[in-house]
């Protein structure tokens, strides 16, 4: 189910061999073929009628040769793919994306996108995944290639998931708590409501009159809503087509996985998305938008993700790069096949907290301060939406074999509840306890949203290729510059839905639903340069409209190894990411800091080339003196006067076995939570090994504490005696702890009157 690898020639690219690469990479391969050779191809493939219209790329990474032969596609994504942006929903057709396979080796295939001369995406052969990105996402300094290729078994495990023990009960009370569908008369109108183009999808949903849609007998598709958070889309310097591309790579990661599994009658199960919004840096500011908060907890943003109405689709799902608590990198709702609510095809109903829809999850890409590598993010992907079809993370003993010795070679599964390294047979599959229980669900509950690819377009708010424009039906629609779909009529009586509407006698140039450099007043392209479509961002200039597009055009790229993200990262193709120590020439590696000596483990090291054996602080590589001076910071807590490169907090340390803390301090990691934490530091052997050396150097303190101890309590037991009650009659009455109460001098009543002498 896998696409197949398109391929671009454009010559003999310099490859250059490399070690480890950040926090996760092992090892990775760097490219630099002629970008501007690339991008010409893919211009002529884009522009040509011709039914050839691969692309050709060559390159040698690995060891071995890679010819890919391109072709334009994406499968995973819908032929009427709806795209929300800060302008509003429109059609969107990624003519940038591509699938294919190597030359000659037909059991070889391939995805990816082709975006300013660079190819980004990965490539399945020699039983591997090989992942092709580009540099600028991995390195802060200007570098002498483009890209880097690295192979999935090559990835280390970066955090886990967020569904521990507290989670699990917090989730169990909220499905627990829903309200039927058949017995809530609100909600049967709830289901039937579709968001048009113009609607904003953070407000209270309102009914509206049931779509019919042409069903299909070869439903095994799930299809999805994606959201990027503005913490994503800044990532990627707020360039839709980046993020589109990597929501591309996503789905086809998840689809190869899944593809490969019988779930109960249900086989060759993809997922497709069919719509996407996209938050960007201005959303930040939206009151309207909920994720708009910094600080949010990972359960806390799966719950405004569930907030909102997502009946149209059977799972949604929000990316975000936000940093959460414990490492986490995925929450998301579990399935399950009986009346409990949550999962696939749930639908928005009422519970005790209000109205929800428990069929989404979210995934975050950053891990304690660092990027997690696609690689991560996709067997993440996987893992939530296992959850959704109705898998718990995998137990017993039997469904863990990476936890037996005798069977470790193997590894876990995707549902294990921690990461794994990826590069075990087991990593990339299903145990079948997942298999079994999420069969339990699938056939439960697939027939009430799965549909099969080939759907109608019309009144979808998708634009497809027969389509000029779509706004949707005739009572959402709010464009004057389309005609929308009648609810009354079928597509073959309504013969101008979806084209371009005549105003004042003139046929519209363009809608709104195309793009956001169409004046939704008078239906034409906005004038050059009298709108900005994109803002500036750190690593890329701001785009504005052409003036023959209704299409924001692509922005200038500032010059790679431009200093961004407050100077700890650098720019490459518009983007910021990258490590300093490549600016030197050098190559980031962990340091170990042994008994006796000064910690450096959350220090920024380098190391020269593969040489582990070179490498050190970066306060102590001479090259780097004057950029740690600049942009080094003093030790806290220190008399040093010689600044540091510290990591940024939550980046891992000691060996990929702790994380940074905001100190600068390398604290292990503990997937257990405060109760584990309380009882290693109670039953530490290190704890009782420090007090008994303490107390034979202050022996004579701890006799005064013993002693003061228990004069203490000899005054307390002296003092509180007094006025506890005995029954032995022959120790004296206790005493009273409260005063006696004062005669009232008044009567009440009509008593006697007291008589004076």
């Amino acid at each position: 189910m896998l696409l197949r690898c398109l391929l671009l020639a454009v010559g003999i690219p310099t490859v250059i061999y490399a070690e480890r690469l950040g926090k996760f990479i092992k090892h990775y391969d760097t490219l630099n073929y002629d970008s501007n050779t690339l991008h010409l191809k893919h211009e002529r493939a884009r522009r040509s009628t011709s039914d050839d219209r691969s692309v050709h790329l060559d390159f040698t990474a690995h060891g071995r040769d890679f010819k890919l032969r391109l072709n334009p596609g994406a499968p995973h994504l819908s032929p009427n793919l709806i795209l929300e942006t800060t302008e509003g929903a429109r059609y969107h057709q990624p003519d940038y994306l591509y699938v294919g396979n190597l030359e000659g080796e037909p059991d070889t295939k391939c995805h990816g996108s082709i975006l300013k001369g660079l190819f980004s995406g990965t490539i399945y052969a020699d039983g591997d995944t090989y992942h092709v990105e580009p540099a600028h996402r991995h390195f802060d300094t200007p570098t002498k290639f483009h890209s880097i290729v690295y192979k999935g078994t090559d990835v280390e495990p970066a955090g886990g998931c967020g569904l521990t023990s507290e989670t699990m009960r917090w989730m169990k009370k909220v499905q627990e708590s829903g309200v039927d569908e058949e017995t809530n008369d609100v909600n049967q109108d709830l289901a039937q409501h579709n968001h048009g183009p113009n609607e904003n999808l953070y407000s209270d949903p309102q009914s509206s009159r049931s779509r019919s849609r042409r069903q299909s007998t070869d439903k095994n598709t799930c299809n999805l809503y994606l959201q990027a958070d503005h913490t994503y889309s800044a990532y990627f310097n707020n360039e839709d087509s980046e993020v589109i591309a990597q929501f591309n790579n996503f789905v086809a990661a998840v689809n190869a996985i899944y593809g490969d599994n019988k779930f109960g009658t249900y086989m060759n199960v993809g997922f497709m998305v069919d719509r996407i919004r996209i938050n960007g840096t201005a959303e930040e500011a939206d009151n309207t938008n909920p994720f708009r908060f910094s600080n949010i907890g990972v359960e806390k943003f799966l719950d405004l993700n569930s907030l909102q109405n997502h009946n149209d689709f059977c799972l949604a799902y929000v990316f975000a790069n936000r940093d959460f608590n414990d490492g986490v990198l995925g929450l998301a709702w579990v399935g399950s096949p009986g009346s409990t609510s949550g999962g696939i095809c749930e639908r928005y109903k009422l519970f005790s907290s209000g109205y929800q829809s428990l069929n989404t999850g979210i995934v975050t890409v950053k891990n304690y301060g660092s990027q997690v590598p696609t690689k991560v993010t996709e067997i993440t992907f996987a893992h939530e939406i296992g959850h959704n079809f109705g898998s718990p993370h995998d137990y017993p003993a039997t469904c863990r074999p990476g936890d037996s010795s005798a069977t470790r070679s193997q590894g876990n599964y995707i549902m294990y509840p921690s990461a794994t390294s990826g590069d075990k047979p087991n990593n990339k599959q299903f145990s079948d306890c997942s298999v079994n229980n999420m069969s339990l669900v699938v056939n439960a509950k697939a027939s009430k949203c799965f549909v099969s690819s080939d759907r109608p377009v019309c009144g979808n708010h998708i634009l497809n290729v027969d389509e000029e424009c779509d706004c949707g039906y005739d009572d959402q629609c709010t464009d004057k510059c389309c005609n929308a779909r009648q609810s009354d009529k079928s597509m073959s009586e309504d013969v101008n839905a979806c084209k371009l509407a005549f105003v004042n006698g003139v046929k519209a140039k363009c809608s709104k639903s195309q793009g956001p450099c169409c004046d939704g007043d008078t239906c034409d392209y906005t004038a050059v340069n009298a709108k900005t479509c994109k803002p500036v961002t750190d690593c890329s200039q701001e785009s504005k409209c052409n003036g023959i597009s209704a299409t924001c055009p692509e922005p200038v790229h500032k010059e790679n190894l431009t200093l961004c993200n407050s100077n700890k990262q650098v720019c490459r193709s518009g983007e910021c990411s990258g490590s300093i120590c490549e600016r030197f020439g050098l190559t980031e590696c962990y340091c170990i800091t042994l008994d006796g000596e000064p910690d450096h483990s959350c220090h920024l090291c380098c190391q020269e080339g593969n040489d582990e054996n070179t490498c050190k602080s970066s306060m102590n590589i001479g090259v780097m003196d004057n950029f740690t001076a600049t942009f080094g910071e003093i030790p806290p807590g220190s008399d040093l006067t010689d600044k540091v490169l510290y990591q940024v907090p939550g980046a891992p340390c000691n060996q990929l076995q702790g994380y940074c803390d905001v100190f600068y301090k390398c604290r292990n990691v503990d997937s257990n939570g405060p109760l584990s934490r309380l009882r290693d530091a109670i039953l530490n052997p290190q704890l009782y090994k420090d007090i008994a050396e303490w107390l034979k150097v202050n022996w004579w303190a701890a006799v005064l504490i013993g002693l003061a101890v228990i004069l203490f309590m000899a005054i307390f037991i002296k003092i509180c005696s007094v006025h506890t009650p005995s029954s032995n009659p022959k120790l004296p009455k206790h005493r009273q702890l409260t005063l006696p109460r004062r005669p009232n001098s008044r009567q009440r009543g009509g008593g006697r009157p007291i008589e004076m002498a």
